[in-house]
């Protein structure tokens, strides 16, 4: 089953970014984000069934932790659970007491442009320090410069993803713009890909 992802991004009038990453994949489940030993949100969480992925636990916190500059930022992440009708979330930074609470779909669909009416997925919305997103690209600095790359990049890494069928809207818009530019991520297959040579292995991931 194919799914979608969209990237929003937003430079402020401060120069830092806005990011809004949000997927229509299953969700969250109540007990894997709120349960007191096994959440999502504790260091070294490791799924009771490991998936194709060898997941180790420290992606989405590392991620945030990153994207915060070390929880100097806040974040909030939403989740609609397949099957389920509550918009659960979590507001960050990231910390030894953290509170699940419930939501309205307005929250949900706050800031959203392809993704505001689907029946289940999850969203993180986060306020970046400019410095983390310059190190996109050190040899240019403006944003259109640095969304670019970034879109680039997206296509290289998930070049195989998009082949698939799968989607990645981008969106984006600097602090003089009016309104967002709206893309959608093309593959972009890498020089060795076309080598006889090469060997690709594909898992299917259920979302």
């Amino acid at each position: 089953q194919t799914t979608v992802i969209e990237i929003i991004i937003e430079e402020l009038n401060t120069h830092d970014i806005k990011l809004l990453i949000c997927d229509a994949g299953t969700g969250i489940p109540e007990d894997v984000l709120a349960k007191d030993e096994d959440n999502i949100f504790n260091l070294g969480y490791v799924p009771h069934n490991q998936g194709v992925m060898n997941e180790h636990g420290f992606g989405l916190k590392n991620a945030l932790a990153l994207l915060t500059s070390g929880f100097e930022k806040n974040f909030l992440l939403l989740t609609k659970p397949r099957g389920v009708s509550d918009i659960l979330g979590v507001e960050g930074p990231i910390s030894d007491e953290m509170e699940m609470a419930n939501y309205k779909e307005t929250d949900w669909k706050d800031g959203l442009i392809q993704l505001r009416s689907v029946e289940s997925g999850t969203k993180i919305s986060v306020e970046v320090k400019r410095e983390y997103f310059n190190s996109i690209y050190g040899r240019g600095q403006s944003f259109e410069t640095l969304v670019m790359r970034l879109g680039e990049h997206l296509g290289v890494m998930y070049n195989q993803y998009i082949n698939e069928g799968n989607e990645i809207y981008f969106h984006y818009k600097s602090k003089a713009a009016t309104d967002f530019t709206k893309k959608t991520i093309p593959a972009i297959p890498v020089p060795f890909l076309k080598s006889p040579t090469i060997t690709i292995m594909t898992n299917t991931i259920e979302v």
